[in-house]
């Protein structure tokens, strides 16, 4: 969907803020949830273990379970966690992504989603079933015909890189079939994993396989792990030249280095921290002005995290807050 069909609207609607939150909660209470490639919003359930709780909920319509769980703890440096999602029945859903840190792995057991935007060439919506999103600097708009069951596995870059074995900028900004990247393995996978009697027993089976990659994985290069860690830790505040300087390299050669090993070089993978922190804070403070979000996640200005905003999502502060679902539903668009 191109940036100049989404209006720019007022980019400070504070008096009317909460209650525009609201709305947007209770107006997706009847919407179908579906799997969301970023993660943002509040989990159904995030366990420690699987357990035996499936995390199954009904709305007035749709029947559908989501499940959160961490990996193993020797893959919580690569993984940030596991869902698992289930719905039939319902209508079609359309959903934004906006640019994330994260890469996410889809495992599909059901129809196809289709993904158009940046992420999918070829000019419209182009239908997907597994895969593997790499990071960019723009969104994507993701389709489901209100029937879903997969899994999803959420890399850092750096765990990426690893676990996947291929340079990053062969998929930055891109969706990769994952039987292209995988071959006859990935089907094998899917077997396994759709034969498995539940959610636990799929989660399990996930650590195993990705415990096995993890461990014939090359390693990234210590500059750019320390780097990355730099950069994540100041949720993108660290100006790239004094990070060149700290490792002794160019920024050209920082650059290089980050695209093969990230997808993106340290300026974009910057933003993208600096992005997503101020969506957390827009979350955690409902009532705070732009402004004060701008000042505190390290925007110029006001103006400047709108700009920001409409790069990296499509959409102003005001409508990427009213349209993100509070229970967990991603970004929703209008049908």
């Amino acid at each position: 969907m191109p940036h100049d069909r989404i209006g720019r609207g007022d980019p400070d609607q504070r008096p009317e803020r909460q209650q525009d939150r609201t709305s947007a909660s209770q107006r997706s209470r009847g919407r179908a949830r579906v799997p969301r490639l970023p993660r943002q919003g509040h989990a159904v359930v995030r366990l420690e273990s699987a357990s035996a709780f499936e995390g199954e909920g009904y709305d007035e319509r749709v029947p559908w379970e989501l499940v959160r769980r961490i990996p193993h703890p020797a893959l919580r440096p690569y993984v940030a966690e596991y869902q698992g999602y289930r719905e039939s029945g319902g209508q079609s859903i359309v959903r934004r992504e906006p640019a994330t840190s994260e890469i996410p792995l889809i495992l599909n057991f059901g129809e196809p989603f289709t993904i158009d935007g940046s992420y999918a060439a070829g000019g419209g919506p182009q239908p997907f079933h597994s895969f593997v999103a790499g990071m960019g600097d723009s969104f994507a708009v993701v389709g489901s015909a209100g029937s879903a069951y997969c899994m999803q596995a959420n890399f850092s870059p750096l765990g990426a890189y690893r676990i996947l074995r291929l340079p990053m900028h062969e998929i930055a900004a891109k969706v990769a079939d994952l039987e292209l990247l995988w071959g006859r393995s990935a089907q094998r996978l899917l077997d396994r994993l759709y034969a498995a009697p539940g959610w636990e027993p799929r989660f399990e089976l996930l650590d195993r396989f990705l415990l096995d990659r993890l461990a014939r994985a090359r390693p990234a290069a210590p500059e750019v792990e320390a780097a990355w860690e730099r950069l994540r830790t100041s949720h993108g505040a660290l100006p790239v030249d004094e990070l060149a300087r700290e490792l002794g390299w160019s920024r050209r050669h920082l650059a290089r280095r980050f695209q093969q090993q990230l997808g993106q070089p340290p300026k974009t993978v910057a933003r993208i921290l600096r992005f997503e922190r101020a969506r957390r804070r827009a979350l955690d403070r409902p009532r705070a002005a732009w402004s004060e979000i701008a000042l505190d996640c390290g925007y110029s200005d006001q103006a400047h995290l709108i700009r920001e905003f409409r790069s990296l999502s499509g959409l102003t502060p005001p409508e990427l807050d009213r349209r993100t679902d509070s229970d967990g539903g991603g970004v929703l668009e209008p049908l």
